[in-house]
């Protein structure tokens, strides 16, 4: 009785553009009067139900199912001690395929010190002109 006095409430059916049911849509309330958001998933009739709902003028309620475009609905009004009724209906969407990224590893070659600029020639030709780098080993620098 209390909550009826203090709260309102929002109840839906989701369906596609079909007119079938939608199960385990996951709808999300939210609001200004709200803390937060909060969240129900419909049953196999396609039915959702928020209880308590503070009351307001600009909750909005998201509905998602995977493969299905995403639809929201703002400015719903929840009235004190009422329900509020809400119909959603969605379609399939046209981007349903999964996407992959995927990157190429980079191959470092650790055995060497040098670096390969594509030919080991300087921009001349000429081997005798490329920079030498010190060569090390066990003993110290070589010269």
């Amino acid at each position: 009785m209390w909550e009826q006095q203090h709260f309102g409430f929002i109840a839906g059916t989701v369906v596609d553009n079909q007119r079938p049911p939608l199960p385990a849509v996951t709808v999300t309330l939210s609001g200004p009067a709200m803390q937060g958001t909060r969240v129900a998933v419909t049953d196999s009739q396609g039915r959702f139900r928020f209880v308590p709902v503070p009351p307001g003028k600009d909750h909005s309620l998201k509905f998602e199912l995977a493969g299905f475009n995403t639809l929201e609905q703002t400015g719903i009004i929840v009235n004190l001690g009422k329900e509020t009724a809400i119909a959603a209906e969605t379609s399939l969407s046209q981007f349903a395929e999964a996407i992959t990224v995927t990157a190429e590893k980079i191959v470092v070659d650790t055995s060497k010190s040098t670096v390969d600029k594509g030919g080991g020639l300087d921009p001349g030709g000429h081997p005798d002109h490329q920079p030498q780098l010190p060569n090390h080993d066990a003993d110290g620098p070589r010269g």
